[in-house]
C-alpha cells in the first residue's frame, strides 16, 4: 500500500495544472462555462449513451478482470485513473465538436484529453515511477534441477 500516496500526489498535480490551464484558456479564449452547476451537459441522447457505455463497463470489469495479483490490480486501478477520463474527454471534444461548435467547450475537452494523453505518457515511460511492482520472475527448469525451487 505504499503507492496510495505517491498516486494522491500526482493526481493532485495533474488536477492543478488541468485546472489552472482550463482557467487560462476560459479566459484568453473567452469561453464562457456551462450553466449546469450538477451533473453533466449532454449534447444529447447519444452522447449521453455513449459515456454511460465507456464508463460503466470500465468502471465495473478492469478491476474483476485483472485483480488476481497485486501487480495488476494496481495497473488497473491506474488504468481506470486515466483511461476513463481520456475516453470520456474524447468522446466530450468530439460531440461538441460536432453539435456545439459555437460554444468552444471542445476547446477545453480537446485540452483535457492531451493533457491527460501526455500525462499518462509521461507516466507510463517512467513505469509510474515506481509505483506499480515488478513481477516475481518464474523460476527457470534449472532453478528445479538445483533443488533451489521446491
Amino acid at each position: 500500500m505504499d503507492w496510495i500516496l505517491p498516486l494522491i500526489l500526482i493526481l493532485l498535480n495533474y488536477g492543478a495544472f488541468i485546472y489552472i490551464l482550463e482557467k487560462f484558456l476560459r479566459k484568453q479564449l473567452d469561453i464562457k462555462k456551462p450553466e449546469k452547476k450538477w451533473g453533466r451537459d449532454y449534447v444529447n441522447d447519444l452522447h449521453k449513451k455513449l459515456t454511460r457505455s465507456i464508463v460503466i463497463p470500465l468502471t465495473i470489469l478492469a478491476p474483476m478482470i485483472i485483480s488476481y495479483n497485486i501487480h495488476r490490480m494496481q495497473l488497473s486501478f491506474l488504468v481506470l485513473v486515466f483511461l476513463i477520463p481520456l475516453l470520456e474527454t474524447l468522446l466530450n471534444t468530439i460531440m461538441e465538436y460536432l453539435y456545439r461548435r459555437e460554444r468552444k467547450q471542445y476547446i477545453i475537452f480537446g485540452m483535457h484529453t492531451i493533457v491527460t494523453l501526455v500525462f499518462f505518457t509521461f507516466l507510463a515511460s517512467n513505469n509510474f515511477f515506481d509505483l506499480i511492482p515488478e513481477p516475481e520472475p518464474h523460476p527457470s527448469p534449472e532453478d528445479f534441477e538445483a533443488g533451489s525451487v521446491k
